[in-house]
């Protein structure tokens, strides 16, 4: 069997075209936006005062709190360490926490 040699590699000849490098535009941001939320510190909505129905533990390990009892309202924030809660007020299968927010009552369990 005859052996060929091949030979591998670009050719002198073929030239590589450069690339433009075109700047962004003057109105376009390039650093990263934070989105800032307003926290009022010190103010708690309900007073010690005010009953509280019953308390449950979370089982989820990120429940979603949101500002009305409805699943498309706005999320507010999330409940992760699956600790126990007051309940103040109860409407259909939400639960209205200290702090105004609501929390889907099926991913929580009663204590006593």
């Amino acid at each position: 069997m005859a052996r060929k040699n091949y030979r591998v590699g670009v050719p002198n000849e073929v030239k590589i075209p450069e690339i433009e490098v075109i700047p962004p535009a003057e109105d376009v941001s390039t650093e990263t936006q934070t989105k800032i939320m307003e926290v009022e510190v010190g103010k708690i909505p309900y007073s010690p005062n005010d009953p509280i129905l019953y308390k449950v533990r979370v089982t989820h390990p990120s429940l979603r709190r949101r500002a009305e009892p409805n699943d498309k309202a706005e999320i507010v924030g999330f409940i992760t360490d699956m600790g126990i809660y007051d309940i103040y007020k109860e409407e259909m299968e939400w639960g209205q926490l200290q702090d105004k927010s609501w929390i889907m009552l099926r991913f929580c369990r009663k204590v006593e």
